[in-house]
């Protein structure tokens, strides 16, 4: 299973997805995602990887899908395949399946990487919050 703290952003299009023949990070951010009833899931919005740049899921704006407001998933490259129709990949997860998978928060993950304070409750920084 993928520990979402470890990905980040690929930003170089150029990198290739094993997992899939000649597709690169740029072919898959034109991508969307349907299930296996071919509904729509979502757009991929970035191409998520691990310390060694290599790409092992995708950030995925499924709340149109599953009816609630901008919800971006991270999607594990392996439950991915690609669809008969070039820009669509196939999942065989359910809507249930997409609702469990862990949010990708690009705000907090940013921080993550800039900064070492975690955030306190409601947003303040660690440091306001009491000692016990």
């Amino acid at each position: 299973s993928l520990n979402a703290s470890t990905l980040h952003e690929i930003k170089d299009a150029k990198v290739q997805i094993s997992s899939m023949n000649g597709v690169t990070v740029k072919d898959l951010n034109d991508m969307a995602i349907y299930g296996s009833d071919g509904k729509k899931i979502g757009e991929i919005d970035r191409v998520l990887g691990d310390q060694s740049n290599s790409p092992k899921a995708v950030a995925v704006d499924a709340g149109g899908f599953l009816g609630m407001g901008k919800h971006e998933v991270i999607f594990p490259l392996d439950k991915l395949t690609k669809g008969k129709e070039a820009k669509r990949l196939q999942t065989a997860m359910t809507k249930d399946d997409v609702k469990a998978l862990e949010k990708w928060d690009s705000a907090s993950a940013d921080v993550k990487a800039k900064s070492p304070t975690a955030s306190g409750a409601g947003g303040q920084p660690a440091t306001s919050v009491p000692k016990r």
